[in-house]
């Protein structure tokens, strides 16, 4: 599912409850940068809640098309890789 079907469903949802707080958020939400700075997700490696811009891109993954893993854990893990690749040499 992409972040538009997703907020169009939600719209849709609003609109049948005839909830105009959530009708006026998830309007708002149609801008893809709005829904990306208030949507929260676990990392899937700490664990912890942060925005999807904390992940990074990757049109290959199901979840909006973002990592399961946040920035920071990945670049930690490349760093790992590295050290690990240089002192075997």
């Amino acid at each position: 599912m992409t972040i538009k079907e997703y907020v169009d469903m939600m719209l849709l949802y609003a609109y049948e409850k005839g909830d105009r707080e959530e009708i006026e958020k998830w309007t708002k939400m149609q801008d893809k940068q709005e829904f990306i700075a208030w949507y929260k997700r676990p990392c899937s490696k700490c664990g912890k809640e942060k925005p999807l811009s904390e992940f990074y891109r990757d049109t290959r993954k199901g979840y909006f098309g973002y990592t399961s893993q946040c920035k920071e854990c990945i670049k930690a893990k490349r760093r790992r890789e590295y050290r690990n690749k240089k002192s075997s040499f």
